[in-house]
């Protein structure tokens, strides 16, 4: 198949997959901010969004705004609905595969599409389209990267200025992606062309324009006034192990690069063995001949020895660049940028990053799976087949799983009924902050620990798993009813573990094999109200 063809069939599917999905996770609040910046677009950090336990101002949170002002604009001009905004999601998307495409065509002509299909089937890119910034910033990434390795020495200057441009385009939607400046900076040197450095001013100025107009806002730069991660040794150590697990959790073409490390049939044998082995493992849990519990805690050893045998062979890899007959050498310049790319954003996301998540990874796999290009050349039609289908088969089960659990919320906000004229406070966020407007009866307000005055008599609605305020100290409930959907094999491989895949720990891989429900939603009574 033509590899343009293979593009666009990967784009629509991705685009399917998310195209209806519920507003999910982080959804919400990115919806609230961009209906404040509608209504006020020249103060975009001075609303209020009650995102913990009460209301607070925009500019206390993490993310500069660029990106809530495109939803606005779409929003405005289509309607906030799921379909419209997870078109121009959409168009994202699609620059990530097209990049990445392109960068492929540059390094690795000949494995363009099985390349493309790995990256596209990986679960960090199609469960983490939804309306959130990380597809966008994954778009500009890439098209960081492709400016600085294309290969034109009369438009370098153009290619240099183009990445530059993306970078700042991309800090103004994430500031996360900083590390990026670093790898730009690199990438003069390592050419020796000292002249561009000073391009490196671009994104610098671009980040410096937005901060005054912070100081003009709310007085005070918004990137210094984030709040910083102190971990102690035992807590870095954790955020180690997150990241190492939660690599081996989203990387199923693993198999494909051990077998190109390893191209023996032992090795080959072991991979089918491995697979029927996981494929029985699942059916045993389906049937609850092994307990969950059980069959969590294996898993989410299996994603740690996966992710920690994945980067020592990534390790290898690299070393092997940078070293040929016994004499150590520079790379050349598409594995530098790659290289470079990985360790400075591996490096910000385990130092700084609140807590490890898929999305996080997502960053990280177009440079595995490019620095181990060389490896999938390598492997036997048959391994071919089957990682591909493997890759395939996961991502998909795993979307599927993701697009249930969001649209939870969505569903059962409209099976609450409760007496006409009730006052209904609605506690909890992600995806049920926004559809619990659905709810048809009553006086409809969103609770706030210390702010709202709930009476007895009122009720209050919340989930029992997603975030949600912490009730006020005197409030005192009397659960009404529970309401949940029943589960079944479509969210069995599940990333609904307190939305595991949007953030693990050490104890919570980013997905396990579950029969539980996703969520269920508590109405209750109000016994006892604040004085």
């Amino acid at each position: 198949m033509n590899n343009k063809w293979l593009l666009l069939i990967l784009w629509f599917i991705l685009t399917a997959f998310n195209l209806n999905k519920a507003f999910h996770i982080d959804d919400t609040f990115h919806l609230e901010v961009a209906k404040w910046i509608a209504a006020n677009p020249w103060k975009p950090m001075s609303g209020i969004v009650n995102w913990y336990d009460n209301p607070a101002s925009i500019s206390t949170f993490n993310q500069p705004p660029l990106y809530f002002y495109w939803i606005a604009l779409v929003g405005e001009i289509f309607g906030y609905s799921e379909v419209s905004l997870h078109i121009f999601q959409s168009l994202f998307t699609f620059l990530a595969l097209y990049f990445f495409y392109k960068i492929c065509t540059i390094i690795s002509p000949s494995k363009v599409g099985i390349s493309l299909f790995f990256f596209a089937f990986c679960p960090a890119l199609m469960i983490n389209q939804n309306l959130m910034t990380d597809i966008p910033l994954l778009s500009l990434e890439l098209a960081f990267l492709f400016f600085l390795i294309k290969i034109n020495y009369r438009r370098k200057v153009i290619n240099y200025t183009l990445a530059a441009l993306a970078l700042g385009t991309a800090l103004l939607i994430k500031y996360s992606i900083l590390p990026l400046l670093g790898v730009l900076i690199a990438t003069a040197l390592y050419e020796r062309k000292y002249k561009y450095l000073f391009l490196g001013l671009i994104p610098v100025i671009m980040l410096g324009l937005w901060s005054v107009t912070n100081l003009f806002e709310f007085q005070k730069i918004h990137i210094l006034n984030r709040p910083i991660n102190h971990f102690s040794l035992v807590d870095f150590a954790k955020q180690i192990i997150s990241f190492i697990a939660c690599i081996g959790a989203v990387s199923p073409f693993s198999i494909a690069i051990y077998n190109g490390k390893f191209p023996y049939k032992i090795i080959e044998k072991a991979s089918i063995i491995t697979l029927i082995i996981f494929v029985l493992f699942c059916l045993l849990t389906y049937f609850e001949v092994i307990p969950e519990n059980i069959s969590s805690a294996v898993l989410n050893l299996s994603f740690f020895i996966n992710g920690t045998a994945l980067l020592i062979i990534l390790g290898i890899e690299v070393i092997t660049k940078f070293r040929e007959n016994n004499t150590w050498k520079f790379p050349d310049k598409g594995d530098f940028v790659l290289i470079t790319t990985f360790i400075f954003l591996t490096a910000f996301i385990v130092k700084y990053a609140p807590f490890i998540s898929t999305r996080h990874i997502l960053l990280l796999i177009p440079s595995i799976l490019l620095i181990c290009r060389g490896l999938i050349d390598k492997i036997s039609q048959k391994i071919k087949i089957l990682s591909l289908v493997s890759s395939g088969v996961l991502g998909i089960l795993l979307s599927i799983s993701d697009w249930e659990y969001a649209d939870f919320y969505r569903q059962i906000s409209k099976q609450i009924s409760l007496p006409k004229g009730s006052n209904i406070w609605v506690a909890g966020h992600w995806g049920w902050q926004w559809y619990a407007k659905n709810i048809a009866d009553g006086n409809i307000q969103q609770y706030s620990t210390d702010s709202s005055m709930v009476q007895k008599g009122d009720y209050i609605i919340q989930p029992a798993i997603a975030t949600r305020q912490l009730l006020h100290k005197q409030v005192v409930l009397k659960e009404v009813k529970r309401l949940w959907l029943k589960p079944g094999f479509s969210t069995f491989f599940s990333g609904n573990h307190s939305a595991s895949m949007y953030y693990s720990t050490p104890n919570k891989g980013p997905w396990n094999l579950c029969k539980h429900p996703v969520d269920s939603i508590i109405v209750s009574r109000v016994i006892t109200g604040n004085p």
